[in-house]
C-alpha cells in the first residue's frame, strides 16, 4: 500500500510541475463555438501583444491589404491563427497594423487562462479586406 502512495504522490508532483513549466503560449483546444479554437495560455491584460505577427511567412517587406486567395492566405497565416474563431458580441482580441507589413495580435480585453480567443471577422475584414467577413450561417455568440 505504501508503493501506491509513493506511485500516487509521484504522479500528482509530476503533474505539478508539468503545469508549472509548460509553455504559456496559445493553444488549439475543442471549441464551444465551431470545431477547434485558440485558447490563452495564460492571463492577458487589455494591450498585451498576443502574436508579434500573425502573418509571418510572407516577404518582410510585402504588404497585405487587398484581398488574397485562399491558398495564400493560408500559406501566410501563423498556423494558430487559423483557430481564432469568430464572436459577434463577445471579441477578445484584435488585429491592429500601421504598416500593413506586420499584423500584431492584441488582447482587446483581460483575458483569463484557458479562456478562447475570439475575434469579430466583420469589424476585422473593414481594416483589412484581405481577411474574409463572417459568413451568414457563423454563431452569433
Amino acid at each position: 500500500m505504501k508503493r501506491f502512495y509513493k506511485l500516487l504522490f509521484g504522479l500528482f508532483f509530476t503533474l505539478i510541475m508539468l503545469h508549472c513549466f509548460l509553455p504559456e503560449k496559445p493553444y488549439i483546444h475543442e471549441s464551444k463555438i465551431h470545431g477547434d479554437g485558440l485558447f490563452a495560455g495564460k492571463n492577458y491584460k487589455k494591450g498585451d501583444i498576443i502574436y508579434k505577427d500573425l502573418f509571418p511567412y510572407k516577404g518582410k517587406d510585402d504588404i497585405l491589404f487587398n484581398p488574397v486567395g485562399w491558398e495564400k492566405f493560408n500559406r501566410y497565416i501563423l498556423k494558430e491563427g487559423r483557430y481564432i474563431n469568430h464572436c459577434l458580441r463577445n471579441k477578445n482580441v484584435n488585429i491592429i497594423s500601421k504598416d500593413y507589413k506586420s499584423f500584431p495580435l492584441i488582447a482587446s480585453r483581460d483575458i483569463q487562462k484557458h479562456e478562447e480567443l475570439f475575434g469579430n471577422y466583420d469589424e476585422i475584414n473593414k481594416k483589412f479586406p484581405f481577411i474574409a467577413p463572417s459568413l451568414p450561417n457563423y454563431a452569433k455568440c
